[in-house]
């Protein structure tokens, strides 16, 4: 159900995206929001839909528990701080702040301009090439389209995988940040209304508009 709408349920950005959702996404506001939400309605016991439309009734309960666990850790991280204890900011909060835009650069590019309800992974999913370093902090998910054709294959055989099925497969689109530059790009002419076409990343043709655009679907990650 990847990029299904009313059936994934990790659609970070609005269908198709404009320069406010690509902000949105890269700031990680929406993130700390809904994720803190959800955290606090599973451990109240409150799920919602398409959390039940997705695990068994018998696993709610685990649920539940894991994430008063986990309210009792950050509640425990921020004792800590408000203690005077510095180690905590370093290796759990700054971290995070610092590295949450650099992660949603790669993630974003997973799905971005590609078409939604398809039955195809292909049509709905992107590989890009990156540097040695890019394929280490990613863990060769820059191989992305392949992860969604064989999702139990593990990431360090990702590189293998792609040498199997490279000529079954659309090329990967240009290297980490010349993708996103013309992600980046593209949303600011769709919000000026201008034409959306690509210059040279894989892109859905419905996502190429040459004025104003309609919504396909909205975020339900916020």
């Amino acid at each position: 159900h990847t990029l299904h709408v009313g059936k994934d349920g990790q659609m970070p950005f609005d269908l198709p995206m404009n320069f406010w959702d690509w902000l949105l996404e890269l700031s990680n506001v929406t993130y700390y929001w809904y994720y803190a939400k959800l955290l606090v309605m599973n451990a109240l016991g409150r799920f919602t839909p398409m959390m039940r439309q997705y695990t068994p009734e018998g696993e709610l309960p685990k649920l539940k528990w894991g994430a008063r666990a986990c309210l009792l850790v950050y509640a425990g991280i921020a004792a800590l701080i408000l203690a005077g204890y510095a180690w905590p900011l370093v290796f759990f909060v700054i971290p995070r702040l610092v590295g949450g835009p650099v992660m949603v650069l790669f993630t974003m590019l997973q799905h971005a301009e590609l078409r939604e309800n398809s039955p195809s992974i292909i049509e709905s999913t992107r590989s890009f090439r990156t540097s040695w370093f890019g394929r280490f902090l990613y863990l060769n998910m820059n191989n992305h389209l392949e992860h969604h054709l064989y999702p139990q294959v593990p990431f360090y055989a990702l590189p293998a995988l792609n040498e199997a099925v490279k000529d079954q497969i659309p090329e990967p689109d240009p290297g980490f940040w010349r993708t996103n530059l013309e992600v980046l790009s593209i949303v600011i002419r769709r919000s000026l209304g201008k034409s959306t076409k690509a210059w040279t990343i894989r892109q859905a043709p419905h996502m190429i508009t040459e004025g104003g655009y309609t919504k396909i679907a909205h975020a339900n990650m916020r």
